[in-house]
């Protein structure tokens, strides 16, 4: 088996041999016998990652009152990662679920489309950064942007709030960057400078304040340097325009951030909900809040993923039960079986012998689900998490999350559970259709 041969999987101490986190990058072996292959990334950058490269997360971990080992297995994608690298992910974590004996789920991430999964594999929060290893036919030059209290170039973020959670990202230093929605601070080094857009919240003001207070701390801890906080509005004469290469009043209003969509919760859980938002506010448990990188939403209805025009049109079905086969040459043929709304379906639809798209993304940051039956070929249960590539990349939502389960699964995710019912009222279409 290739797992076997991949001296990373073995250690020391072997892959999910006992609770803990693993990363590995998608490097190029620079002549080696196979022009790619991973690399342990440093323990130390454990939560940074360059949006020019790919990368692999284990997760092991014990359930409350179980001494058996899960595995969540990660591959996430920067947006400037190259095709090359991508693949190779895809590959290599299928090799590692091989080598943990297939007990692993398998999850795909996007940059900007993270879940909450694999955010909570993070204490602090996940930093990323601009450039990446060179590799393939691209060069990504390593980010040079690391502001310390010498200051060299300035490092602009973005701060938001999505649900009960908040949104970092690292954007452009450019006016462009800005828009009324969020809250923004400019990293100088000696000077931080904070942009309440227009029409932020005061959470994100609240939390915007809370990162410029333990930049400060730290920075005049560690170099004695006293770091000074400048608000900054538009139509001032802050240095703040000038760093950003333009003037206040030249801002577009209509670069604005998506509405944020309403939380999807169960009425029962709304008590508990409230409560560990309250308990995600408290500056006392500042250094556990969860940040996750941004995310773009897609406005507007149910567009289907993959039907496209050359598809046969959008559908205004919620949900979408697909097989996917390959035809003579190895290609994926992927044929719509059934399709719905939330709670039409049994799980009798899938079968063991086969592997299927579970489709109910409403937006990009959705789940799309892999279902993978005992019986299905295994050249398939290789190559599912790269067909899937192609299912997606003429969506209207490309970078949904995509989570691999299998039969044998002996807990499935509720956002999958509430696709199917006992009744299984699905809607068969009667004229199924195929494309490759």
């Amino acid at each position: 088996m290739a797992a076997d041969t991949e001296v990373n999987w073995k250690g020391p101490p072997p892959a999910g041999s006992k609770p803990d986190l693993r990363i590995w990058r998608v490097e190029n072996n620079q002549g080696g016998k196979c022009p790619f292959g991973i690399r342990p990334w440093p323990v130390k950058d454990y939560g940074r990652f360059f949006d020019g490269d790919s990368y692999i997360v284990l997760k092991t971990f014990k359930k409350a009152r179980s001494k058996k080992l899960c595995h969540d297995v990660f591959f996430w994608l920067g947006l400037e990662s190259s095709i090359d690298e991508k693949g190779v992910a895809a590959y290599k974590t299928v090799e590692l679920d091989d080598f943990l004996g297939g007990a692993a789920k398998q999850h795909r991430l996007v940059q900007g489309n993270e879940s909450e999964r694999f955010l909570r594999c993070f204490k602090a929060p996940p930093v990323i950064m601009h450039g990446g290893i060179a590799s393939g036919f691209k060069k990504v030059k390593i980010n040079a942007n690391k502001t310390s209290a010498g200051g060299k170039d300035p490092i602009l973020r973005k701060v938001r709030k999505r649900g009960r959670r908040y949104v970092v990202s690292v954007v452009d230093v450019a006016e462009s960057s800005l828009n009324d929605s969020d809250v923004f601070i400019l990293d100088c080094g000696n000077v931080l400078y904070q942009y309440n857009g227009p029409k932020s919240s005061g959470f994100e003001k609240n939390r915007a304040q809370q990162e410029v207070s333990k930049v400060s701390k730290k920075r005049h801890k560690t170099s004695g340097i006293v770091v000074k906080h400048v608000h900054v509005h538009e139509g001032d004469k802050s240095k703040f325009w000038k760093i950003l290469g333009g003037s206040s009043s030249s801002k577009k209003d209509n670069d604005v951030s998506p509405p944020e969509p309403p939380l999807k919760m169960e009425v029962s859980s709304v008590k508990k909900s409230v409560a560990e938002d309250d308990e995600l506010l408290r500056p006392e448990d500042d250094d556990e809040m969860l940040l996750r990188p941004d995310d773009d939403e897609s406005g507007g209805g149910k567009m289907s993923v993959l039907h496209g025009d050359e598809f046969g049109g959008y559908t205004s079905a919620d949900v979408q039960i697909i097989r996917i086969t390959s035809d003579k040459d190895g290609m994926p043929v992927f044929t719509k079986e059934l399709e719905g709304t939330f709670g039409d379906f049994s799980m009798d639809v899938l079968k063991s012998d086969g592997m299927y798209v579970v489709d109910g993304a409403m937006k990009d940051g959705d789940t799309v689900w892999l279902w993978s039956g005992n019986d299905c070929d295994k050249s398939l249960k290789m190559e599912a998490m790269l067909m899937i590539e192609s299912y997606l990349c003429k969506s209207a939502y490309p970078n949904c999350p995509v989570t691999m389960l299998k039969e044998c699964d002996d807990d499935l995710p509720l956002d999958f559970q509430k696709i199917f019912d006992s009744m299984g009222d699905a809607h068969d279409n009667t004229a199924s259709s195929s494309w490759n």
